[in-house]
């Protein structure tokens, strides 16, 4: 993969997807809602379409492979019976590993916000944030080009999104 795909995705993959309200829906939805031109393909076994799209039981059955996949899944990734993670995947992903002096932990290759227990995200360049909250069930995204001297202001204001929740 290069960094263009992942900064300038041609298509995302929403494994997770769903048509009752979900972390897997919004991503759908929100990709939408900022007028993502490219391919949105939602990826859950149970659904044949999600918010009007063609839904795929698998990645392996995608017209083409994703420059990025959306990770939506609970359970310890297992979707109606069929796991889709490895065991323990989330648990893992989560595990102190390190700290920065910014104040943000980190696990296996995911920050950890030390403020909201279980919380993965994912810190890119510019000012671009995706903070997932699995106990309130909210994914908080964070699209734009901001300087790095932001960045405590930025991640103060994401904060008080997610304590609003």
């Amino acid at each position: 993969m290069t960094i263009k795909a992942l900064l300038s995705p041609r298509s995302v993959a929403v494994l997770g997807a769903s048509e009752r309200a979900s972390v897997g829906r919004g991503m759908v939805d929100a990709l939408e809602r900022i007028g993502f031109a490219g391919a949105i393909y939602p990826i859950n076994p149970k659904y044949a379409t999600v918010a009007g799209r063609n839904c795929y039981a698998s990645l392996r059955e995608l017209p083409e492979p994703p420059d990025v996949v959306s990770f939506c899944i609970r359970n310890d990734g297992v979707v109606d019976g069929r796991r889709v993670l490895p065991p323990g995947w989330s648990d893992h992903a989560r595990r102190f590993v390190a700290s920065d002096e910014d104040g943000f932990n980190y696990g296996s290759h995911w920050w950890l916000w030390r403020d909201q227990p279980g919380s993965m995200a994912c810190h890119g360049y510019e000012g671009q944030y995706c903070v997932v909250v699995p106990a309130k069930e909210l994914v908080v995204v964070h699209l734009g080009k901001r300087p790095a001297d932001d960045r405590v202001e930025l991640t103060s204001r994401l904060r008080t999104i997610v304590n609003s929740f």
